[in-house]
């Protein structure tokens, strides 16, 4: 059986205590200071902050990682570079939403339809 994103995250998240897990949760920026990164989100009780973190794991599609890593602050000792470098390589996935849906014109007729669109 095929691993989904979902899946994924659940194994991730296993052996955390459901206090740190924080759902319905958005990032909107990561800043790292003296070698801590503090994470700013968007919760349904408003923004927080939380911070300490020596490492953070992005457990996300690459299009929703890119997004969040675009707003990583780095301090002076961190430099950049290598962040940018991420942020580049994770612009070059390309996805593709591929459909099928069957139109009936008649009781006696039917024609098939294929659509694709490309998400960026």
């Amino acid at each position: 059986m095929p691993a989904s994103s979902a899946s994924v995250a659940a194994a991730l998240v296993a052996p955390l205590p459901a206090s740190n897990i924080h759902l319905a949760t958005t990032i909107t920026s990561i800043r790292r200071v003296d070698g801590l990164y503090t994470i700013t989100a968007e919760t349904p009780a408003g923004q927080v902050e939380m911070g300490g973190f020596t490492d953070v794991v992005l457990a996300t599609q690459a299009n929703q990682a890119r997004a969040i890593l675009k707003t990583v602050e780095l301090d002076a000792a961190a430099g950049g570079a290598h962040v940018k470098e991420i942020v580049d390589c994770l612009g070059s996935f390309h996805y593709v939403v591929r459909a099928r849906a069957r139109l009936r014109r008649q009781a006696s007729q039917s024609t098939s339809l294929t659509f694709s669109c490309i998400a960026l």
